[in-house]
This record gives structure tokens, C-alpha cells and sequence, in this order.
């Protein structure tokens, strides 16, 4: 069988569907299936970048698309697509141009949707295109991340042949399960020596207000002063500078020592999730995003890192309340801080957690997902 994927958002880009999109390639080739991912140059040369991967590509010369360029790459789609048994959409905008190649070779076709894309799509200009051309159902399979982000597509698309739409939870790379050495965690400790003889809760995302961020200072503001000491909150993750000035004003504030880290290596990351005591990501409601299935909550399990989400998106899918995790209800501060009140001072429990937490992880690998999906 050949696959080729597309996607607009793969390496030097950074991110979630970023590295989906590497993954879903890798875990192919793995399993040897002759595989071509087409993406994105993002108008730089990646010949460095290319030459390590352990697959096929293909680049177009450009960045992530917008309607405009569509016309350019479904020339290119049409052209590349012939020589294919099975092409994967790894994002909607693919949609386009595989509805038109398909009227030139039919082509088997998969699509996968993360989450804020479908509201997205919901937008007016895209409504008054899909159901005309019916390109929903030209699909194969479509795949969602999670069972909630299905429910929310057949909701936007009540047209859509429910069959053809399947919640499929991602994997992580093995890398993230295994052992830190000695000297990686002394590293992180001398490089960042307010992390000593803390209680250490961890975010790790964008700095966007659907993430939820706000909510965790919130909700450690009311804790003692004697509590507050023992806590270090550290945020990885660059992104919005309003909103990271907010952060910091916030935490000011409410005397909470806040950390935001930008830089960081997978590396160091892995021994952040492994030296943390809880991982705290509890998302925000808000009208045009949505959160579909974090990697990172997937990522601080491997390394037996309980979780706490608000019951927002996907989560819910990957955390099971009171097992391997706590979910609190939506925006309900007082709810969130007695979550991170139980797990940061109850050792007894947020190791039960941290077992169940680790074990549950082993379920979820690339190799197990692209079998899943391609019924390999």
C-alpha cells in the first residue's frame, strides 16, 4: 500500500498537529508501509531537517494555507496523488484539493479533524460549500481525536453518514516513557534552581487563553501562605504577550512564585513531567476553539504525571476522575482547588494516581493508532 499524507502544519513549524502529522508518517514506515507526507516549506529550506526523516517528502513552497493558495496545491495534489493507493488529509484544509483530484482519480480518502477546526469550518463560508459538493461524505473515513470532538463534528455536520466518522486517541512516541539519567535531572536543577524542594504543578502549552492558565493561578491564590510557599507554578510554552503579561500581573498579585519557560527541549521536558508533582492544563470554553485531545496530557502520563482538567474537549477520553486523574467542572475555581490541594499535600493518593497514571499510558502508541486507522 502507498499512503500519502498532507498536512499544513509540519516540522520546523512546532505543535500539536505538527507533530501528529510526524508521528502518523513514522509509526507507517515503521510498520513498512511505503509512505510520502507533502507539506509545507513555510518559504525556508528544510533540506536539513528532511534528510533526517525516515520517510519520503514531498514540500510545496509555502506556509499554512488559507483559501487562497488552494488553487496552487490542488495542481500539486492532482499531480502527486495519482501515483497513491490511499491518500490522509491531516487537516481540513486538504478537503479541497482531494475532492478535485478525486474527479481525476478515485482515490480512497481519510481525513482526520483535531478539534477548533471544525468550529472553524463552521463558518459561514465553508457551510455554503461543503453541503453542496457533499465532501464529508466523499470521504472514506474521517477520524476525530477524541469521542467528544466526534460528537461536536456530527453536531456542525448533522449531513454527514455518522458511519464514516470515527474517535481514535492519539499515541506518544516512546521516547517520553523512558528513564531520565541522573545527570539530564541535575542538569534541569542547576539550570533552573527554583525548582528545589518544591511542590512543582506544571502547564505545558501555548500561551492562549482556551488553555486554561488563569484558571490554575486562580485557584492556587486561595490557598495559605504557608501552602504557597512550598508551590512553584511553571508554565513551557510561548505565545501571546498580553496574555503572558496578564499571567504575570495575576501572580504577582496573589503572591504565587510563577515561572514561564519558553525555550525548553524535549529533553528537559521530559524531565520536567518527571520531577513535577502534578500536571495542570484545565482548559477555557470559548466560542471559536476548542480543545480536541492534548498531547501533553499523554506526554506527563508516560512519566507518571497525574493530571487536572476542567471537563472541557477531549480530556475526558484520556483521564478517567478519580483513577488517573481529576476532572473539575468547567471555570469552577473552588472545584479546581481542591483538586490541586488533594494531589499536591495527599503523597498517599497522588501516587495511586501516579501508578494508575503510567499504566493507562502504555495503551496509548502511535504503532496501536495508525493500526486502528488504517486496519493494518
Amino acid at each position: 500500500m502507498k499512503v500519502l499524507l498532507y498536512t499544513d502544519e509540519f516540522l520546523p513549524m512546532v505543535g500539536g498537529i505538527s507533530t501528529y502529522s510526524y508521528e502518523v508518517a513514522n509509526a507507517l514506515k515503521e510498520l513498512s508501509v511505503d509512505v510520502t507526507m507533502l507539506a509545507p516549506n513555510y518559504y525556508s529550506d528544510t533540506k536539513e531537517i528532511d534528510d533526517k526523516l525516515s520517510f519520503k517528502i514531498i514540500r510545496y513552497n509555502g506556509k499554512i494555507l488559507k483559501y487562497h493558495n488552494l488553487p496552487a496545491l490542488t495542481y500539486k495534489f492532482i499531480k502527486f496523488s495519482k501515483q497513491f493507493d490511499l491518500v490522509h488529509g491531516l487537516t481540513y484544509y486538504s478537503l479541497f484539493p482531494v475532492w478535485i483530484a478525486r474527479l481525476v482519480k478515485k482515490i480512497p480518502f481519510y481525513s482526520t479533524l483535531h478539534g477548533t477546526d471544525i468550529l472553524t469550518m463552521n463558518m459561514v463560508k465553508f457551510n455554503k460549500i461543503v453541503p453542496p459538493l457533499n465532501i464529508f461524505n466523499k470521504c472514506e473515513q474521517i477520524t476525530t481525536s477524541s469521542s467528544v470532538i466526534r460528537n461536536l463534528f456530527l453536531e456542525k455536520f448533522p449531513e454527514i453518514n455518522k458511519d464514516k466518522v470515527t474517535a481514535y486517541s492519539y499515541g506518544i512516541n516512546n521516547f517520553w516513557r523512558g528513564k531520565n539519567s541522573a545527570a539530564a535531572i541535575k542538569e534541569v536543577y542547576e539550570v533552573y534552581p527554583f525548582l528545589k524542594d518544591k511542590q512543582i504543578v506544571l502547564t505545558v502549552a501555548r500561551l492562549d487563553d482556551r488553555k486554561g492558565h488563569e484558571f490554575v493561578i486562580d485557584a492556587l491564590a486561595g490557598l495559605t501562605p504557608d501552602q504557597k510557599k512550598e508551590i512553584v507554578y511553571v508554565t513551557i510554552g510561548k505565545g501571546d504577550a498580553d496574555y503572558k503579561n496578564l499571567l504575570i500581573k495575576k501572580a504577582k498579585q496573589n503572591n504565587i512564585e510563577l515561572h514561564i519557560l519558553e525555550n525548553i527541549s524535549n529533553d528537559q521536558l521530559k524531565v520536567f513531567y518527571a520531577i513535577s508533582t502534578v500536571f495542570c492544563m484545565p482548559g477555557k470554553i470559548c466560542e471559536n476553539k476548542v480543545e480536541g485531545l492534548g498531547l501533553v496530557y499523554l506526554e506527563a502520563a508516560a512519566q507518571g504525571l497525574p493530571s487536572i482538567s476542567f471537563k472541557i474537549g477531549g480530556v475526558t477520553d484520556v483521564i478517567n476522575h478519580e483513577i488517573n486523574g481529576l476532572i473539575c467542572a468547567p471555570h469552577d475555581v473552588p472545584d479546581l482547588q481542591e483538586a490541586l490541594i488533594r494531589v499536591l499535600f495527599n503523597p498517599e493518593f497522588r501516587k495511586l494516581l501516579s501508578t494508575n497514571t503510567q499504566k493507562k499510558s502504555l495503551e496509548y502508541t502511535w504503532e496501536n493508532y495508525v493500526k486502528k486507522l488504517y486496519k493494518i
